[in-house]
């Protein structure tokens, strides 16, 4: 179980980072005014989407099995503060 709660709480770090810069890429696309540079600055903001995509998946994945599989968080409320 300790494998699963660490991979879920690897997951979730890994994807929330991506969530945090996903945003700043799309600032500095509105900004811009270079072609190449919006061209780099797009790539960059659909590699990184397509790269934390798998990442929340599994996020989720790995919270439902310790959820559904080892019983935490059922029953003292703490999911539905969670959601």
């Amino acid at each position: 179980m300790l494998w699963i709660k660490t991979f879920h709480i690897l997951f979730v770090i890994s994807w929330f980072a991506g969530l945090f810069y996903l945003p700043r890429i799309y600032v500095n696309l509105a900004q811009t005014q270079d072609s190449a540079t919006f061209d780099c600055l797009l790539g960059m903001a659909r590699r990184l989407y397509r790269f934390m995509t798998p990442l929340a998946v599994l996020a989720v994945a790995f919270g439902l099995w310790l959820f559904l599989g080892y019983k935490i968080g059922q029953g003292n409320g703490w999911m539905h503060a969670k959601l």
